[in-house]
């Protein structure tokens, strides 16, 4: 596509084949010019294979607009911008509107990933406004060899709204060489009156009028084919998504559209999802975040039977919730039915925060534990709680732990000191040496504070130091392994450090 006019592509069945390349709004790559006029893609119906749709940069006042109609748009390649976010240097714009059933379209966007992880940062927006629903053919003129463009305007502008138009090319049919129809193939944003003109196709007198216009209304997002597709954007249409096949990660938003999750199917990410998320009964998995960090907030989350919730790393929700939905938690599948899988990475003795609900759930008892993180040092094995003061089902793990006291000398190491020792329990049953993968503090109580580990290679799995200012510690000897021999308490406190 290129030059400062217009240029539509409609697909409306069958496939076609882009594998291998982008689907490109541009004037080329090289030069000095480039397009600066209107570009659409309507996808109504069939397939558009690609490895992209994308915007060259080189025409910043170009004006593209990506229109899911019914039709399909197909991943044939890992990409992390498959509908990249548009952000000219110029006036250009760039839409992607998701619409809802006209014509003998049915409407919605659908995303085959198609085996690849493929990236959306554009938002796929819910039209707006008033849009052309009918035309009406007034007269059909005589001569055309080819059809004529359809050109819909708006108080004598170009629209967005797009048609086509039929003409009959049999010798012996009464209407050879006239236009026996107009199709739409996109309603548009109407702002004002809508004209038609028929521009070209060799004849004259054929005549086109909008019948009629009325409310746009929103599609809403079909995910099928394996892979993962990934949501960056701040999206507003507003029609049901459905997680068919694959998985589905929103980073960004969903402003009101209820999702389905099919069973054998995954959503997750970080972002927000304003409608209500219903989990269908099987083995359809939740996952907070990215499986690592991060919090997925649903408005009101519906499992309908069993079903799977994901937890990355536990030192990751000391504070904030993997998955928080500010309204309504159902559980429809009984006691157990919902799996809670914990990151197995070893974890500091602590409460961590699994999921949030304002409201549905007054214990656990719905859910039951799948893997969690093995034990160190004396820690005991996790449990389930639900703490009523934040309506928080947590995962907490516990047992004792010892604190620095150096009482007999300052050496930290796995030997046996004698006759006191250098470590108090915490739950004051007496002193206790260093075990390899102790989960070790260090507070203001303790008598010595340079701590020296020259006898021997130690390795707790956490070190976590609790003094205040005033109260540093020294850590000193070859066996340290961290990044600096000497650590105050202004630098370490209140803050875990692996070693």
């Amino acid at each position: 596509m290129s030059g400062s006019g217009r240029a539509e592509l409609n697909v409306a069945g069958g496939t076609i084949n882009n594998t291998g390349r982008n689907l490109t709004f541009s004037g080329g790559t090289t030069g000095t010019f480039h397009w600066s006029g209107t570009g659409l893609l309507n996808l109504n119906a069939g397939t558009l294979a690609t490895n992209a749709v994308v915007y060259d940069a080189l025409s910043p006042n170009a004006s593209s607009y990506v229109n899911f109609n019914g039709g399909t748009l197909q991943s044939t390649v890992d990409s992390a911008s498959f509908l990249p976010a548009f952000t000219p240097s110029g006036t250009g714009i760039n839409r992607v509107f998701v619409n809802g059933a006209f014509g003998t379209f049915l409407g919605g966007a659908t995303i085959d990933t198609n085996g690849f992880n493929s990236n959306v940062s554009a938002n796929l927006l819910a039209p707006t406004g008033n849009g052309v629903t009918s035309l009406s053919l007034d007269s059909q003129g005589s001569g055309y060899v080819g059809a004529p463009a359809v050109k819909i305007l708006d108080n004598g502008l170009p629209s967005t709204a797009t048609a086509y138009a039929v003409v009959d090319t049999d010798s012996s049919s009464a209407n050879f060489g006239k236009v026996t129809n107009v199709f739409i193939t996109n309603p548009g944003v109407i702002t004002g009156t809508a004209t038609v003109s028929l521009v070209g196709g060799g004849g004259s007198g054929a005549s086109v009028s909008v019948a009629t216009t009325g409310a746009n209304t929103s599609g809403g997002l079909t995910k099928i084919g394996s892979g993962t597709l990934t949501l960056n954007g701040a999206n507003t249409y507003s029609g049901a998504t459905l997680v068919s096949n694959g998985s589905l990660v929103v980073n960004g938003s969903l402003a009101s559209s209820a999702v389905s999750i099919a069973s054998a199917t995954t959503l997750g990410g970080a972002g927000t999802l304003g409608g209500t998320v219903t989990v269908d009964t099987g083995t359809a998995q939740i996952t907070g975040g990215d499986g690592t960090s991060g919090t997925l907030s649903t408005q009101n989350l519906t499992f309908s039977g069993t079903g799977v919730i994901n937890v990355g790393a536990l030192g990751n929700y000391a504070i904030n919730p993997a998955i928080d939905t500010p309204g309504v938690l159902t559980l429809n599948g009984g006691a157990g039915a919902v799996t809670l899988n914990l990151n197995p990475a070893p974890v500091a003795s602590g409460t961590y925060r699994l999921v949030r609900a304002a409201s549905g759930i007054a214990d656990v008892s719905g859910f039951t534990l799948g893997t969690t993180p093995a034990p160190i040092g004396r820690q005991a094995a996790g449990t389930l709680q639900y703490d009523g003061g934040t309506n928080t089902v947590t995962y907490t793990t516990g047992g004792t732990y010892p604190i620095w006291s150096g009482a007999q000398s300052n050496e930290w190491s796995t030997n046996v000191i004698s006759p006191l020792k250098n470590w108090q329990l915490a739950d004051l049953s007496g002193g206790t040496d260093f075990i390899a993968g102790d989960d070790v503090r260090f507070d203001n109580s303790a008598a010595i504070k340079t701590v020296d580990i020259s006898n021997g290679d130690v390795q707790p799995t956490f070190a976590n130091f609790t003094n205040t200012v005033g109260n540093d510690y020294t850590l000193q000897g070859i066996r340290v392994r961290l990044s600096r021999n000497t650590l105050t308490d202004s630098e370490l406190n209140q803050k875990k450090d692996r070693i």
